[in-house]
């Protein structure tokens, strides 16, 4: 293990920027009343995402586990910053976008695990779901039978496209 002496001084004078960059947006936020900083934190978020998206197309051994976390964590922060910048009440009609994210996320986990179908066919279960529920929030409930017409169809395109 290195010591501190030994680790690069580039590394410690990056963080050192970036401390004082966070500073200086958050003094100017505090003095001028501006109000931005805390509709960004959604940005934390998606840098952590990113970070682990990072970690797993670097690594040797592919832990999948690290791959979902961080896109889920990437998808979360990009509907996060929306109803930050517009209004969160709107979950009310968009919260069928975190089963989709998880279609996605187990989606993305079976391409780059080609061993493992079944993440495939939840993934696109998963999707088909999301895309029935935003059917039914802006159609109506009346149409409740669909579902069993889009699970037949989910299990039919897995198993040809498989």
């Amino acid at each position: 293990m290195k010591t501190i002496r030994e680790i690069d001084n580039i590394s410690f004078r990056r963080l050192a920027y970036l401390l004082i960059m966070i500073g200086i947006t958050f003094a100017l936020d505090s003095l001028f009343n501006l109000s931005v900083v805390y509709k960004l934190w959604p940005l934390i978020t998606a840098s952590l995402g990113m970070g682990l998206l990072v970690i797993f197309i670097r690594r040797q051994d592919k832990k999948i586990l690290i791959q979902a976390i961080g896109e889920y964590l990437l998808l979360f922060s990009v509907l996060a910053l929306y109803c930050n910048f517009n209004s969160w009440h709107q979950l009310k009609f968009l919260w069928p976008f975190f089963v989709l994210f998880l279609g996605i996320v187990f989606i993305t986990s079976f391409i780059f695990q080609r061993k493992n179908r079944f993440l495939f066919f939840l993934g696109f279960f998963l999707t088909w779901l999301s895309v029935y529920f935003f059917f039914l929030i802006f159609l109506g409930h009346q149409v409740w039978w669909t579902i069993f017409i889009v699970i037949g169809l989910s299990i039919l395109l897995s198993i040809k496209l498989l």
